[in-house]
């Protein structure tokens, strides 16, 4: 019944904002209102503040889009939290990662010290012991090779 007045150009809405926007709510009906009775086979006018199913059913697809765009917007957060928590758990696993790093750079830099690897040599049993005399440097000059002592 709404839906056939609202197609007729006939405003149903009173108030301020159909006074403001132009419409008379308060229009003298016409004769030809007059001269037409009421059909008694018709459902009665549903009373202000009721809601019926053709008001309802018009609104669904709205309903349903503001429920898909809710459900969007939930699931867009929790892959947002989830992500957040993939970052910190990378982050703090590359922090442990280059400390590791660290830790076995400067000991390998350790063990590789020249006295620290006589020192474990002579632990083993190699039977290596400290050079006396100072290293040698080889010239090749004109095909001839002179021995110098290094600091000399």
């Amino acid at each position: 019944m709404n839906r056939n007045r609202r197609r007729s150009g006939e405003s149903t809405a009173t108030g301020f904002w159909s006074t403001f926007m132009g419409r008379n709510p308060e229009r003298r009906p016409s004769d030809h209102e007059f001269s037409q009775e009421p059909d008694p086979t018709s459902e009665p006018p549903a009373a202000v503040g009721q809601w019926q199913w053709e008001d309802v059913s018009r609104h669904i697809p709205f309903i349903l889009y503001c429920t898909f765009l809710l459900l969007i917007y939930i699931a867009n957060g929790h892959s947002q939290e989830s992500m957040q928590r993939k970052i910190l758990s990378t982050r703090q696993e590359v922090e442990d990662l280059k400390a590791e790093y660290i830790l076995l750079q400067s000991e390998v830099m350790h063990l590789g010290r020249r006295t620290e690897v006589l020192s474990r040599l002579q632990h083993m049993g190699m039977g290596w012991k400290t050079p006396q005399e100072p290293p040698v440097v080889l010239d090749a000059d004109d095909g001839a090779t002179n021995a110098k002592r290094k600091g000399t």
